[in-house]
């Protein structure tokens, strides 16, 4: 069973992932410079494998959308 701080940690974990992967998707115009752009950044070392995993196609659907509708609270 999970500790409530060990829950609160791997939430602030994923926020902290969600906001990075949001600032890639919506900075980066090409498949290179996106997923350069993110194996180089630490902030997304907990996720490397995952990130790893993207499909080009799917990576800049993502970003697309992200630039049309992506707002940040």
């Amino acid at each position: 069973m999970c500790k409530a701080g060990n829950l609160s940690e791997e939430s602030n974990q994923l926020a902290e992932f969600q906001a990075v992967m949001l600032e890639h998707l919506s900075k980066h115009k090409t498949f290179a410079a996106l997923q350069e752009a993110m194996r180089a950044d630490p902030k997304l070392d907990a996720y490397r494998e995952y990130v790893e995993s993207f499909e080009p196609d799917m990576l800049m659907i993502a970003a697309e959308l992200t630039k049309k509708w992506g707002v940040r609270k």
